[in-house]
């Protein structure tokens, strides 16, 4: 009978919110307290988001202002919006940023799309957005005055105590500062709120609740995406419950902090974390942490040398999510996109957000045979039936294990039959790796609206899965060297579009 005793007690513990037992209330009653004892410091996505969805908006009022309405050409309504993020030391900070929605339009699917680098606001990404037919939120998450566009003069973003700290890479500082550069951080001890990209959370949640209130918006379709800083942002505001669908662009891979065997290029820990610190960073931070905690379908957009979030790591946070997945990926670019990728992000949406058009292809299942009597390894890709009218299928494979300069070479495929598609992929050093993967790449109706990334575009891209063996493995398996080094890219290898 004791026995049960305890078993409940313990059970009613873990259900009992963590301030409740004691520990402090991070988010207080309007303005958020800072921590000052490494105790209370979350330690979980759980531990900190889960009182804020609770009360956060019921103690800090939107306080939502219109700077300046206009309306373009093509009949787009463009709005400079500030709205109150909260109060951190003593400061009220606000953030403001583009909104935009075609003119007379009620109840739309909507677009929270973030920049990249400092993530400056910019006028042009909520515009396209509208001509596609959303309402979408910009915000100028990099702070300060506006320098060109409508609103310059206008009321701008203002961190208040917590200046945000700029692009630190995809960890940030979490140690507390307090200097005339970037002011104070929430917390004076080691926390993930310290981190610059923890505030523009914050904002983005209340930018969602600002669009849930607004008549163009459909609160039951936000979507979010962004490039770089603003890709890594994207990831974590994609685990806010009322986000429908996420394409992160090259930004918010996790396992940036994990050293590889046999992969040079993938790791990318500037803080230098250890021990204690390292695992608050892999708990809160690290996009590990948010792809296993993702709800909403998600479709990460990668290049195969990209410096900021390698695709091998991108393609290690997919697998951790359980949600319906896709990966589009351009062979031989660094932090760049191709019209053809960034196609699969829109109609990612478009079927997401508009529930418009046929399912999303599937991803192709792969695999590398090595037993061959020539010696060389053959790549496989068996990919889904799809409604999608296939045009081609692209095989890029390479045996080199540094993620960043590696050159891919492409190899032509010979139809198997029954979504079997196969092709060589010969080596030329043992003791490096190979990799293989098949970008599907459908036909779509061009879009001619305006929007640069997808002017022209008549095709999609929907990347396999990655095919790889370790070096041990082609010895084992029979595989000879019949092929001359690939060599190495330094900079993009064809004509393409920022995303």
């Amino acid at each position: 009978m004791k026995s049960n005793i305890f078993k409940q007690l313990a059970v009613s513990l873990i259900l009992i919110p963590h301030f409740a037992l004691g520990a402090m209330d991070i988010w207080g009653k309007g303005e958020v307290p800072s921590i000052s004892d490494p105790a209370d410091v979350p330690r979980s996505l759980d531990a900190i988001w889960d009182v804020y969805e609770q009360d956060y908006d019921k103690y800090n009022p939107l306080e939502a202002k219109f700077h300046q309405t206009w309306e373009t050409e093509d009949g787009i309504v463009m709005n400079w919006v500030q709205v109150t993020v909260g109060t951190f030391r003593g400061k009220k900070a606000v953030i403001c940023g583009y909104f935009a929605y075609p003119k007379g339009a009620k109840n739309l699917p909507t677009i929270l799309a973030f920049k990249g680098a400092h993530q400056p606001a910019g006028e042009p990404v909520a515009e396209e957005w509208a001509k596609l037919g959303y309402a979408s939120f910009n915000p100028h998450n990099s702070g300060g005055p506006i320098t060109e566009g409508t609103v310059v003069g206008l009321p701008s973003t203002d961190w208040g105590a917590i200046q945000h700290q700029g692009a630190l890479g995809p960890y940030g500082n979490l140690k507390p500062t307090n200097d005339t550069e970037f002011n104070n951080t929430i917390d004076d001890v080691f926390s993930p709120r310290n981190n610059f990209y923890f505030p523009r959370q914050i904002s983005s949640r209340r930018i969602i609740t600002f669009l849930s209130q607004q008549p163009q918006v459909n609160p039951e379709a936000i979507g979010v995406t962004g490039h770089s800083t603003g890709g890594a942002l994207a990831t974590q505001v994609s685990i806010d419950p009322r986000i429908k669908a996420a394409v992160p662009s090259m930004g918010g891979a996790g396992g940036l902090y994990l050293e590889h065997p046999h992969l040079t290029g993938n790791v990318r820990n500037q803080g230098n974390f250890k021990g204690d610190d390292l695992e608050i960073v892999k708990a809160t931070v690290d996009g590990y942490a948010y792809y296993k905690k993702m709800h909403a379908p998600v479709l990460a957009v990668s290049c195969t040398n990209d410096f900021n979030a390698p695709d091998w790591n991108f393609i290690q946070s997919l697998k951790l999510a359980t949600v319906d997945k896709r990966f589009s990926c351009a062979a031989n670019l660094s932090h760049k996109s191709l019209p053809e990728v960034a196609m699969a992000g829109y109609q990612w949406f478009e079927i997401h957000l508009k529930g418009k058009g046929p399912d999303f292809p599937g991803t192709a299942k792969t695999k590398l045979v090595l037993e061959q009597a020539d010696g060389i390894p053959v790549f496989y890709a068996e990919v889904p039936p799809s409604e999608w009218k296939l045009k081609r299928v692209d095989v890029y494979f390479c045996n080199n294990g540094d993620v960043k300069k590696r050159k891919w070479s492409n190899a032509t495929p010979k139809e198997m039959g029954n979504g079997v598609w196969s092709a060589q992929a010969p080596v030329s050093d043992l003791s490096e790796p190979l990799f293989a993967f098949a970008n599907f790449i459908y036909e779509v109706e061009p879009i001619a609206v305006g929007v640069a990334r997808l002017d022209g575009a008549s095709e999609m891209c929907v990347t396999s899965d990655y095919a790889y063996v370790w070096p041990e493995a082609l010895e084992a398996g029979g595989v000879k060297v019949t092929a001359e080094k690939a060599g190495f890219i330094e900079g993009k290898k064809r004509k393409s579009k920022k995303k």
